[in-house]
């Protein structure tokens, strides 16, 4: 079992993954931050997601081809991710920010849900009763409304798997991104084996 001691601890494992999937050809590159007051390192990466158009959604365009009305079937989203380290519960956070491409306008919580969060983790996040997963709060090195999947049992799911202190971000980002679509590709995890 590996964990996140220090905010040190973090900040070598995430340039450790940063070196790592910026060295691997088919993993969409992330850039390093320094928080200029208190020089806190984080890492971010923005993705255009294609996203199925459903049918009864009011702002898809109609596109006239040859002198036929053809609704759009794919509604484009960017992501941006932001790895960030939660001094209060000494692990990594995903913060992220969804927009529609088109216009820019922010992804409200249901858009989230509809758009974004596959329905594999909807059962599981969607319990009646239960602390909602995905939160807003202000970015803590931004000081900006960002969403973000809460940390709260990180730390629990953290202590079920083993790995190298170093490999901390990638395993837990493997486990995590996914829930936003922000998964880490296969050829990552076998470029890297392969030149370590």
């Amino acid at each position: 079992m590996s964990f996140l001691k220090t905010r040190q601890d973090f900040e070598q494992s995430l340039l450790h993954f940063y070196n790592k999937t910026n060295a691997c050809p088919s993993e969409p590159p992330w850039t390093m931050h320094r928080q200029s007051i208190l020089n806190h390192a984080y890492l971010s990466q923005s993705r255009i997601v294609k996203l199925p158009a459903p049918l009864d959604r009011e702002d898809v365009d109609v596109v006239e081809e040859d002198d036929e009305c053809v609704a759009d079937t794919e509604i484009l989203v960017e992501m941006d991710y932001h790895i960030v380290y939660s001094p209060s519960y000494q692990v990594p956070v995903l913060y992220f920010r969804a927009t529609y491409y088109h216009d820019k306008t922010g992804l409200s919580l249901d858009d989230l849900y509809q758009y974004i969060i596959p329905s594999v983790y909807q059962t599981d996040i969607l319990q009646p009763n239960s602390t909602s997963v995905i939160s807003q709060s202000d970015h803590p090195a931004l000081g900006v409304p960002y969403w973000y999947v809460h940390p709260c049992e990180t730390r629990t799911l953290m202590h079920c798997f083993r790995f190298n202190p170093e490999d901390y971000i990638q395993v837990w980002l493997s486990i995590q991104g996914p829930i936003l679509n922000c998964q880490l590709s296969t050829e990552m995890f076998l470029f890297c084996m392969t030149t370590e």
